[in-house]
């Protein structure tokens, strides 16, 4: 035999399940690729009843098992069987495909105890049931699963990644730009299964009792998104300050953009028709600069009315995107330098899909400080825990925040 095709896990005791993502943003032909990079990895496995055994199961908003954990005997079994992935579509709900792995895949057998136990994760996206997703990793990681996430793709979001996979986090994820990329490092991604390092029971974390002073203040433009807009991003503004609490290490302060002045038109003062409807035409919202002169100047500087925690505060910026605003005015970058070198962080919601992404990343904010939600009707469900992950558990850094 080949030195390339020797077992690389020769005669471990080990229960392996591969979580395949088969929700809408792969599309079969990724689906088919992660199937490769499965079967390429169980033919370095010693699998059989007493050493490696393997199963697979798919998720998007559904959870599947293909074939459960030490029902196939033998590696041939195990790779014939691959051909009965299918792709399903649909959404990403993560928490529940964990939850199924955690109470059905990992809890059918108690013969063999004290075998190690591994799942392998696929993503290429965010989950859209983050909450649960970081609470059932949790309990799985607790209950001694050691999760390994392969994450492909720009999509992903690097804490939620973090989140699901056990620690160190340089041995259990597996960053990959393409599909293509993970079958290249296929073995990289064996090998580091087959060694798994132990792993210490995860402590407790509390929602958020951070000590250190934070200044929060959200900025939202209201004169360019209108009541209906306003409205959700206040309800989930309300909803995070409910999670944070006003007062103790967190205070809270919120400001809007506002019109331009001397923009109304008096009754009769145009009498040409034309004039009057490019006038009507050219209203105009403040830009997103003069939001970030105006916490540069006033709302965080020394003294401001809005800051009550004094110098050694946090202060943190968090800003709502959506596809209507305008990402390439002139002054943008040079007002949120001059914020960054103050000292204040800045986050960024980008809402829904036709926002200009590689100017958000340009020009306001890079990174985990970007959070990227689908809709206007998502937000609330969807920003709240996200937030929470990132202000309670880390100091924030200048940077984006993709939800």
């Amino acid at each position: 035999m080949d030195v390339s095709e020797e077992p690389a896990c020769s005669n471990k005791k080990v229960d392996i399940l591969f979580l395949l993502d088969s929700s809408s943003s792969i599309r079969d032909v990724n689906l088919k690729k992660q199937v490769n990079v499965v079967r390429l990895m169980i033919r370095r496995f010693d699998v059989g009843p007493d050493k490696t055994r393997v199963g697979v199961s798919i998720y998007s908003h559904e959870y599947l098992p293909i074939f459960k954990i030490g029902e196939l005997k033998t590696s041939a079994e195990v790779l014939y069987n691959m051909k009965n992935v299918i792709y399903i579509g649909g959404g990403t709900k993560t928490g529940k495909a964990l939850e199924k792995v955690r109470t059905q895949s990992f809890n059918i057998d108690k013969k063999r105890p004290g075998v190690g136990k591994i799942l392998v994760v696929f993503t290429d996206g965010q989950s859209s049931d983050y909450e649960k997703t970081r609470e059932e990793a949790y309990l799985l990681k607790k209950s001694g699963v050691k999760i390994f996430v392969v994450s492909i793709g720009p999509n992903i979001d690097p804490v939620e990644i973090r989140d699901i996979a056990s620690e160190p986090s340089k041995e259990f994820i597996h960053n990959a730009a393409t599909f293509d990329a993970v079958m290249q490092s296929t073995e990289i991604l064996t090998r580091k299964t087959c060694a798994a390092p132990m792993q210490s029971t995860p402590k407790d974390q509390t929602l958020c009792n951070a000590t250190q002073p934070t200044d929060v203040i959200f900025m939202i433009s209201r004169n360019r998104f209108g009541q209906w807009k306003t409205n959700k991003i206040l309800q989930v503004a309300s909803e995070l300050i409910k999670r944070l609490g006003a007062g103790g290490p967190f205070q809270i302060g919120v400001t809007f953009d506002e019109c331009p002045a001397d923009q109304d038109i008096s009754v009769g003062s145009i009498d040409d028709t034309n004039e009057l409807i490019e006038r009507m035409m050219s209203v105009k919202s403040r830009p997103l600069s003069s939001m970030f002169r105006r916490i540069h100047e006033d709302i965080f500087s020394s003294g401001g009315s809005y800051s009550s925690t004094g110098g050694d505060a946090r202060k943190v910026a968090f800003v709502f995107i959506d596809s209507s605003v305008e990402l390439d005015e002139r002054d943008l970058s040079d007002e949120i330098k001059k914020v960054l070198l103050d000292g204040i962080s800045i986050y960024a919601v980008a809402i829904g899909e036709d926002i200009h992404m590689p100017l958000l990343y340009r020009h306001v904010a890079k990174g985990e400080n970007v959070i990227t939600v689908n809709s206007y009707d998502t937000l609330k469900d969807s920003l709240p825990s996200r937030f929470i992950s990132r202000i309670c558990t880390r100091a924030a850094s200048s940077g984006f925040f993709s939800l």
